[in-house]
């Protein structure tokens, strides 16, 4: 799945770490690999603790080099108060993955973005009266964290906070906090039970998803922002549904009329739900609304939609059919992830296949590309092994590497004239081709571009090509006939090596 919509939701971790030639190293240092190493900040080094002073003159731990199963966090480092456990302050060192009980003391106002992030002993945490923010990420994948208590102050809490906290049964949450943030308890599997205060205005991405044995939010009914129907979660200022939680029995579910967004993650994992039946009201669909729902067989898109966002309809294993409506004009990538769908119209006015939009369609037989596509992404059909014919429209000039990888039903492809690059391994695996036409502007084709196309007996180079790279014939083992013209000036490494023909 794309599971990778979680860490997206993550905010980056810009700090890494240099040592004070007066104390300590710590055990291991980390370095974020995008980071800049002239605006890394240089720690101050108290005993096991590394920290940054603030402007206000207190102390941001960064980094902790001790080891042990409980940790009592001072509330001075050489004399300075300390008022943040900052950023990643815990992740990613040696020692704080054995870490089980951490006690936080009095004076600090912030845990930072990713603070104990992947801390999967931790088992119990104290927080004190005072704490105003917890960041997004601070205790994503604590695994063995099992309850938590959260003190009245805390205001503010960021997104993905409690993330695949698999263990985690229970939390006291505080009336302070206004949002509920994007995916805040993703993936918190044993969660049953959870109460939202009237004081939230203000819920993001479905804070729920993947929550296994959630089978009661606790809603008051005058909620100024939020209500519920029929078990279902619901915002009411943008008439968002926001969850549809996975524990309901349903196989049918008609989403109520007035409804205009199907909010990301909504129906996540709703595994019972066999049809989903949506209003003419509704006007957006959300990235990875229906996600894993691996019943679904029968739903309908309204004509409203002009969208079809990132992985909406991912591992919908029983969706063997859709239509989509006509006033759609971008499919974004990975819609159709390793759904069950057999045979697909796009409709005119969408200008391209995305990257991964039908990856791993196993039952895909055929599709329709309408006139308007010009480019056709990175690993757009990589693994759809029945999909024995694709017609690409004359307007296409790109397709992108591994577009067409382990397409083993695939007879023939006609490249058209735009085309003047076959990337990487963009038809490896194709071992029932038997037929590439390739056009006659070609200057490149790729490394191992057709790597294992067993079947292909020949191919007509054209005049004009210019590269051909490294494998790019590797393992054709029918190839006997490939004439390579004059025009090539860069030739690869065994580019016809294990194939009918000897390398040149």
């Amino acid at each position: 799945m794309i599971k990778t919509r979680m860490l997206k939701r993550l905010l980056s971790l810009a700090a890494a770490l240099a040592l004070s030639a007066c104390f300590l190293p710590p055990a291991a240092v980390r370095a974020e690999e995008d980071s800049d190493p002239s605006e890394e900040p240089d720690l101050l080094w108290c005993g096991a603790f590394g920290y940054l002073l603030l402007e206000d003159g207190t102390a941001d731990i960064r980094s902790w080099a001790g080891e042990g199963m409980e940790l009592t966090i001072p509330s001075e480092l050489d004399g300075i108060p300390v008022s943040s456990v900052g950023d990643g302050a815990f992740w990613c060192v040696d020692g704080a993955e054995y870490l089980c009980r951490v006690t936080v003391p009095a004076g600090v106002k912030r845990i930072g973005v990713n603070a104990f992030r992947s801390c999967s002993a931790l088992e119990e945490i104290t927080l004190p009266e005072g704490l105003e923010e917890i960041g997004a990420g601070a205790f994503f994948q604590c695994e063995d964290l099992r309850q938590i208590t959260l003190p009245s102050t805390v205001t503010e809490i960021g997104p993905s906070a409690f993330a695949l906290c698999y263990q985690l049964e229970g939390i006291t949450f505080p009336a302070g906090v206004t949002t509920l943030a994007d995916g805040m308890f993703d993936e918190c599997w044993h969660l049953k039970s959870f109460t939202i205060p009237d004081t939230v205005t203000e819920i993001g991405l479905n804070p729920f998803s993947d929550c296994k044995r959630l089978e009661e939010i606790v809603l008051s009914p005058d909620h100024p922002t939020l209500e519920f129907v029929g078990g279902v979660l619901f915002s009411k200022p943008d008439r968002r549904l926001v969850c549809y939680p996975e524990t309901l029995p349903a196989e049918t579910y008609a989403v109520p009329e007035g409804t205009e967004i199907i909010g990301a993650n909504a129906f996540y994992h709703a595994a019972n739900l066999t049809e989903i039946i949506l209003p003419d009201s509704v006007r957006e669909i959300q990235a990875d609304a229906f996600s894993r729902c691996a019943s679904l067989s029968d739903i309908t898109l309204p004509e409203g939609i002009t969208v079809l966002r990132r992985g909406v309809f991912s591992h919908c294993q029983s969706l063997m059919g859709i239509t989509i409506p006509a006033g759609v004009t971008d499919i974004e990538e990975y819609a159709f992830y390793e759904s069950g769908v057999t045979w697909v119209d796009i409709p005119e006015g969408v200008t391209e296949i995305r990257e991964g939009t039908f990856l791993a369609c196993g039952k895909l037989q055929g599709l329709s590309i309408p006139a308007s596509v010009t480019r056709v992404g990175r690993m757009a059909f990589s693994d759809c092994y029945r999909l024995v014919a694709v017609l690409l429209p004359a307007g296409v000039t790109e397709i992108g590497e591994l577009a067409f990888r382990d397409c083993k039903a695939l007879q023939r492809i006609t490249l058209p004239e735009g085309v003047t690059e076959i990337g990487q391994k963009t038809f490896s695996g194709c071992k029932s081709l038997r037929q590439a036409d390739l056009p006659a502007g070609l200057k490149k084709i790729g490394y191992r571009a057709f790597y294992g196309c067993v079947s292909l007996p020949s191919i007509d180079l054209p005049d004009g090509l210019e590269e051909i790279g490294n494998e790019a014939f590797y393992l054709c083992k029918s190839l006997t006939r490939a004439d390579i013209p004059s025009s090539v000036v860069r030739t690869g490494k065994d580019i016809f090596i294990h194939s009918g023909m000897e390398q040149p």
